[in-house]
Protein backbone atom coordinates (compact mmCIF):
# COMPACT_ATOMS: atom_id res chain seq x y z
CA UNK A 1 0.00 0.00 0.00
CA UNK A 2 0.98 3.41 -0.81
CA UNK A 3 1.32 5.95 1.62
CA UNK A 4 -0.90 8.17 -0.13
CA UNK A 5 -3.47 5.64 -0.42
CA UNK A 6 -6.18 5.27 2.66
CA UNK A 7 -7.61 1.64 3.72
CA UNK A 8 -11.24 1.43 2.99
CA UNK A 9 -13.09 -0.13 5.35
CA UNK A 10 -16.24 -1.86 3.62
CA UNK A 11 -19.25 -1.78 5.69
CA UNK A 12 -21.92 -4.49 4.70
CA UNK A 13 -25.44 -3.20 4.19
CA UNK A 14 -28.10 -4.30 6.83
CA UNK A 15 -28.65 -7.81 6.34
CA UNK A 16 -26.41 -9.18 4.35
CA UNK A 17 -24.55 -10.42 7.56
CA UNK A 18 -27.23 -13.27 8.58
CA UNK A 19 -26.19 -16.61 7.86
CA UNK A 20 -28.39 -18.25 5.56
CA UNK A 21 -30.42 -20.74 7.28
CA UNK A 22 -31.89 -22.61 4.42
CA UNK A 23 -27.93 -23.98 3.85
CA UNK A 24 -28.05 -24.64 7.56
CA UNK A 25 -31.19 -27.05 7.18
CA UNK A 26 -29.80 -28.64 4.59
CA UNK A 27 -26.52 -29.83 6.32
CA UNK A 28 -28.29 -30.43 9.26
CA UNK A 29 -30.64 -32.78 7.69
CA UNK A 30 -27.93 -34.71 5.95
CA UNK A 31 -26.14 -34.99 9.36
CA UNK A 32 -29.19 -36.82 10.85
CA UNK A 33 -30.02 -38.96 8.29
CA UNK A 34 -26.25 -40.27 7.87
CA UNK A 35 -25.41 -40.53 12.00
CA UNK A 36 -29.37 -41.71 13.10
CA UNK A 37 -31.36 -42.21 10.71
CA UNK A 38 -29.24 -44.58 8.60
CA UNK A 39 -28.18 -46.91 11.06
CA UNK A 40 -31.61 -47.84 12.53
CA UNK A 41 -32.65 -48.86 9.13
CA UNK A 42 -30.10 -50.54 8.15
CA UNK A 43 -30.02 -52.52 11.60
CA UNK A 44 -26.38 -51.52 12.44
CA UNK A 45 -25.99 -51.20 16.15
CA UNK A 46 -23.73 -48.55 16.94
CA UNK A 47 -23.39 -48.78 20.73
CA UNK A 48 -24.39 -51.95 23.13
CA UNK A 49 -28.47 -51.58 24.05
CA UNK A 50 -29.99 -50.74 27.28
CA UNK A 51 -31.44 -53.77 29.40
CA UNK A 52 -35.11 -53.63 29.24
CA UNK A 53 -37.38 -53.64 32.61
CA UNK A 54 -40.26 -55.74 31.43
CA UNK A 55 -38.25 -58.25 29.09
CA UNK A 56 -38.22 -61.95 30.32
CA UNK A 57 -35.30 -63.01 31.20
CA UNK A 58 -34.30 -65.89 28.49
CA UNK A 59 -33.83 -69.47 29.69
CA UNK A 60 -30.60 -70.74 30.03
CA UNK A 61 -29.78 -73.51 27.48
CA UNK A 62 -27.29 -75.59 26.98
CA UNK A 63 -23.66 -74.70 25.44
CA UNK A 64 -23.09 -74.94 21.94
CA UNK A 65 -19.92 -76.40 22.15
CA UNK A 66 -19.86 -78.74 25.36
CA UNK A 67 -23.51 -79.56 25.64
CA UNK A 68 -23.59 -79.00 29.22
CA UNK A 69 -26.57 -76.61 30.80
CA UNK A 70 -25.36 -73.20 31.78
CA UNK A 71 -25.24 -72.13 35.62
CA UNK A 72 -29.29 -71.56 36.77
CA UNK A 73 -30.76 -74.08 34.28
CA UNK A 74 -31.13 -76.93 36.49
CA UNK A 75 -33.00 -74.49 39.02
CA UNK A 76 -34.99 -73.59 35.96
CA UNK A 77 -36.02 -76.83 34.57
CA UNK A 78 -37.54 -78.02 38.70
CA UNK A 79 -39.75 -75.46 38.02
CA UNK A 80 -43.01 -77.35 36.28
CA UNK A 81 -46.17 -75.85 36.02
CA UNK A 82 -48.96 -77.08 38.30
CA UNK A 83 -51.19 -77.92 35.61
CA UNK A 84 -48.80 -80.82 34.34
CA UNK A 85 -48.25 -82.52 37.64
CA UNK A 86 -52.07 -82.92 37.62
CA UNK A 87 -52.54 -84.93 34.65
CA UNK A 88 -51.11 -88.53 36.25
CA UNK A 89 -52.21 -89.47 39.93
CA UNK A 90 -49.90 -88.81 42.42
CA UNK A 91 -47.14 -92.05 43.11
CA UNK A 92 -48.37 -94.20 45.18
CA UNK A 93 -52.14 -93.05 45.62
CA UNK A 94 -54.36 -95.84 45.57
CA UNK A 95 -57.96 -96.93 45.38
CA UNK A 96 -59.55 -99.68 47.74
CA UNK A 97 -63.18 -100.61 47.10
CA UNK A 98 -65.47 -101.99 49.45
CA UNK A 99 -67.73 -104.98 48.88
CA UNK A 100 -70.86 -104.98 47.33
CA UNK A 101 -73.89 -104.10 49.58
CA UNK A 102 -77.08 -104.85 48.12
CA UNK A 103 -79.79 -102.02 49.34
CA UNK A 104 -82.79 -103.73 46.86
CA UNK A 105 -84.25 -106.22 44.67
CA UNK A 106 -86.87 -106.19 42.62
CA UNK A 107 -88.74 -108.99 40.86
CA UNK A 108 -89.80 -108.70 37.54
CA UNK A 109 -92.80 -107.22 37.48
CA UNK A 110 -90.35 -104.53 39.44
CA UNK A 111 -91.82 -105.44 43.15
CA UNK A 112 -89.64 -104.76 45.69
CA UNK A 113 -88.74 -107.61 47.60
CA UNK A 114 -88.41 -108.44 51.43
CA UNK A 115 -85.41 -110.46 51.55
CA UNK A 116 -82.58 -110.30 49.01
CA UNK A 117 -79.52 -112.13 48.18
CA UNK A 118 -76.59 -111.22 47.27
CA UNK A 119 -75.55 -111.81 44.15
CA UNK A 120 -71.74 -112.72 42.96
CA UNK A 121 -70.94 -109.06 41.01
CA UNK A 122 -67.56 -108.14 42.80
CA UNK A 123 -66.03 -110.04 40.80
CA UNK A 124 -67.14 -108.53 37.55
CA UNK A 125 -67.42 -104.88 38.80
CA UNK A 126 -63.94 -105.20 41.00
CA UNK A 127 -61.50 -104.46 38.27
CA UNK A 128 -63.49 -101.22 36.66
CA UNK A 129 -63.84 -99.27 40.20
CA UNK A 130 -60.17 -100.26 41.35
CA UNK A 131 -59.08 -98.76 37.45
CA UNK A 132 -59.97 -95.15 38.84
CA UNK A 133 -56.66 -95.35 40.70
CA UNK A 134 -55.40 -94.51 36.79
CA UNK A 135 -57.75 -91.61 36.86
CA UNK A 136 -56.20 -88.25 36.32
CA UNK A 137 -58.08 -86.50 38.50
CA UNK A 138 -57.22 -89.20 41.35
CA UNK A 139 -53.76 -87.28 41.95
CA UNK A 140 -53.40 -86.50 45.62
CA UNK A 141 -57.10 -87.31 46.59
CA UNK A 142 -57.94 -88.08 49.85
CA UNK A 143 -61.49 -89.22 50.35
CA UNK A 144 -64.41 -91.25 49.71
CA UNK A 145 -67.26 -91.81 46.87
CA UNK A 146 -70.42 -93.81 47.04
CA UNK A 147 -70.85 -95.56 43.71
CA UNK A 148 -74.09 -97.71 42.55
CA UNK A 149 -75.19 -99.66 39.94
CA UNK A 150 -78.47 -100.50 39.21
CA UNK A 151 -78.50 -103.98 37.91
CA UNK A 152 -81.17 -105.47 35.62
CA UNK A 153 -80.65 -109.35 34.82
CA UNK A 154 -84.10 -110.22 32.44
CA UNK A 155 -82.40 -107.33 30.20
CA UNK A 156 -78.65 -107.89 30.71
CA UNK A 157 -78.41 -104.21 31.26
CA UNK A 158 -76.82 -102.03 33.97
CA UNK A 159 -76.50 -98.20 34.77
CA UNK A 160 -74.49 -96.30 37.49
CA UNK A 161 -75.85 -94.37 40.49
CA UNK A 162 -74.13 -91.87 42.00
CA UNK A 163 -74.10 -91.97 45.57
CA UNK A 164 -74.72 -89.18 48.06
CA UNK A 165 -72.23 -90.37 50.87
CA UNK A 166 -69.09 -88.74 49.55
CA UNK A 167 -66.67 -86.80 51.11
CA UNK A 168 -64.60 -86.21 48.31
CA UNK A 169 -64.06 -82.47 46.75
CA UNK A 170 -67.30 -81.55 44.40
CA UNK A 171 -64.63 -80.70 41.25
CA UNK A 172 -62.69 -83.61 42.08
CA UNK A 173 -65.74 -86.12 42.68
CA UNK A 174 -67.02 -84.63 39.12
CA UNK A 175 -64.11 -85.46 37.50
CA UNK A 176 -63.37 -89.03 39.01
CA UNK A 177 -67.52 -89.58 37.52
CA UNK A 178 -66.58 -88.54 34.39
CA UNK A 179 -63.54 -91.16 34.07
CA UNK A 180 -65.72 -94.00 35.42
CA UNK A 181 -68.52 -92.99 32.91
CA UNK A 182 -65.82 -92.80 30.20
CA UNK A 183 -64.80 -96.62 30.90
CA UNK A 184 -66.25 -98.94 28.03
CA UNK A 185 -69.69 -100.31 29.25
CA UNK A 186 -68.75 -104.24 29.19
CA UNK A 187 -69.55 -105.88 32.50
CA UNK A 188 -70.39 -109.70 32.09
CA UNK A 189 -73.72 -110.09 33.76
CA UNK A 190 -74.28 -113.71 32.36
CA UNK A 191 -72.21 -114.81 34.97
CA UNK A 192 -73.17 -113.44 37.73
CA UNK A 193 -75.32 -115.45 40.28
CA UNK A 194 -78.33 -114.12 41.53
CA UNK A 195 -82.26 -114.74 42.69
CA UNK A 196 -84.31 -111.92 41.92
CA UNK A 197 -84.73 -109.95 38.41
CA UNK A 198 -83.32 -106.23 39.33
CA UNK A 199 -80.90 -104.94 41.96
CA UNK A 200 -79.75 -101.85 43.31
CA UNK A 201 -76.21 -102.54 44.77
CA UNK A 202 -73.71 -99.70 45.89
CA UNK A 203 -69.64 -99.50 46.52
CA UNK A 204 -67.55 -97.61 48.21
CA UNK A 205 -64.24 -96.28 46.96
CA UNK A 206 -61.47 -94.70 49.11
CA UNK A 207 -58.69 -92.96 47.99
CA UNK A 208 -55.76 -93.05 49.74
CA UNK A 209 -52.59 -91.06 50.24
CA UNK A 210 -49.26 -92.34 50.44
CA UNK A 211 -48.42 -93.62 53.74
CA UNK A 212 -51.64 -93.80 55.13
CA UNK A 213 -54.02 -96.98 55.47
CA UNK A 214 -57.82 -97.41 54.49
CA UNK A 215 -60.87 -97.40 56.90
CA UNK A 216 -63.09 -99.82 55.04
CA UNK A 217 -63.01 -103.12 54.53
CA UNK A 218 -61.93 -103.97 51.14
CA UNK A 219 -63.12 -106.27 48.53
CA UNK A 220 -62.25 -109.71 48.55
CA UNK A 221 -59.75 -110.68 45.79
CA UNK A 222 -60.46 -113.29 43.91
CA UNK A 223 -59.21 -116.57 44.00
CA UNK A 224 -55.43 -116.86 41.94
CA UNK A 225 -56.23 -119.01 38.71
CA UNK A 226 -53.25 -120.83 39.63
CA UNK A 227 -53.83 -121.59 43.36
CA UNK A 228 -57.34 -122.84 41.78
CA UNK A 229 -56.07 -125.04 39.56
CA UNK A 230 -53.61 -126.82 42.08
CA UNK A 231 -56.76 -127.09 44.28
CA UNK A 232 -58.83 -128.47 41.74
CA UNK A 233 -55.61 -131.04 40.92
CA UNK A 234 -55.69 -132.10 44.25
CA UNK A 235 -58.72 -133.23 44.56
CA UNK A 236 -58.99 -134.73 41.64
CA UNK A 237 -55.95 -136.79 42.85
CA UNK A 238 -57.86 -137.95 45.60
CA UNK A 239 -60.38 -141.18 45.50
CA UNK A 240 -63.91 -139.63 45.50
CA UNK A 241 -66.01 -141.02 48.92
CA UNK A 242 -69.67 -141.94 47.62
CA UNK A 243 -71.75 -138.91 48.50
CA UNK A 244 -75.34 -139.54 50.11
CA UNK A 245 -77.97 -137.90 47.69
CA UNK A 246 -79.88 -134.75 49.55
CA UNK A 247 -82.73 -135.68 47.69
CA UNK A 248 -84.15 -134.05 44.08
CA UNK A 249 -85.09 -130.41 43.03
CA UNK A 250 -86.13 -128.61 40.17
CA UNK A 251 -85.07 -125.30 38.76
CA UNK A 252 -86.88 -122.04 39.53
CA UNK A 253 -85.05 -119.99 37.74
CA UNK A 254 -86.05 -118.77 34.25
CA UNK A 255 -82.40 -120.09 33.47
CA UNK A 256 -79.89 -121.36 35.81
CA UNK A 257 -76.23 -121.68 35.47
CA UNK A 258 -74.09 -124.70 35.86
CA UNK A 259 -70.69 -124.02 36.95
CA UNK A 260 -67.81 -127.01 37.18
CA UNK A 261 -66.90 -124.77 40.61
CA UNK A 262 -69.12 -123.12 42.90
CA UNK A 263 -69.46 -119.10 42.62
CA UNK A 264 -66.14 -118.39 39.89
CA UNK A 265 -65.91 -122.00 38.14
CA UNK A 266 -66.91 -122.01 34.34
CA UNK A 267 -70.55 -122.10 32.46
CA UNK A 268 -70.78 -125.50 31.73
CA UNK A 269 -74.73 -125.93 31.09
CA UNK A 270 -77.80 -124.03 31.31
CA UNK A 271 -81.22 -125.15 32.76
CA UNK A 272 -84.82 -124.25 32.06
CA UNK A 273 -87.56 -123.81 34.45
CA UNK A 274 -88.74 -126.83 35.63
CA UNK A 275 -85.95 -128.90 34.86
CA UNK A 276 -85.64 -131.93 37.31
CA UNK A 277 -81.94 -132.40 39.13
CA UNK A 278 -80.39 -134.69 41.80
CA UNK A 279 -79.18 -132.96 44.65
CA UNK A 280 -75.66 -134.35 45.56
CA UNK A 281 -74.18 -132.00 47.92
CA UNK A 282 -73.75 -128.10 49.30
CA UNK A 283 -71.24 -126.18 49.67
CA UNK A 284 -72.51 -122.64 51.37
CA UNK A 285 -74.88 -121.59 49.01
CA UNK A 286 -73.98 -123.65 46.30
CA UNK A 287 -75.61 -127.11 45.28
CA UNK A 288 -73.59 -129.79 43.44
CA UNK A 289 -76.48 -131.59 41.09
CA UNK A 290 -76.84 -134.05 38.73
CA UNK A 291 -78.86 -133.38 35.82
CA UNK A 292 -78.98 -136.28 33.16
CA UNK A 293 -75.26 -137.79 32.78
CA UNK A 294 -73.58 -134.68 33.67
CA UNK A 295 -72.65 -132.99 36.94
CA UNK A 296 -72.26 -129.33 38.11
CA UNK A 297 -72.59 -126.65 41.02
CA UNK A 298 -75.67 -124.10 40.75
CA UNK A 299 -76.53 -121.53 43.03
CA UNK A 300 -78.83 -122.93 45.85
CA UNK A 301 -81.95 -119.80 45.29
CA UNK A 302 -82.25 -121.32 41.52
CA UNK A 303 -83.40 -124.77 43.15
CA UNK A 304 -86.53 -125.85 44.50
CA UNK A 305 -87.58 -128.72 46.50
Amino acid sequence: MKASEHPVVEIPKQGEDRPVWAKAGVIALIGFVVGIAWPRLAGVRLGPTPPEENRPAAAPTASASSGRPLPGAAASSAAVPASASAQAPAQGTSVVVSAGRVVSCRNLKGKTQEQCDTPSFDAAVGPKLKALGRCPASAGLAGKMSIGFDLDFNRNRWKLVRGKSTTLPENAANAVWQCLESEPKTLDLESVTHQHARYTIFYTAQWVPPGKTADIEPMADAEPAADKAAAKGADSAEPKAKEAPLGSGQVVYDAALVRDEPKEGKVIARLVRGTKVDLLSRKGSWYRIRFGEREGWVYSGSIGQ
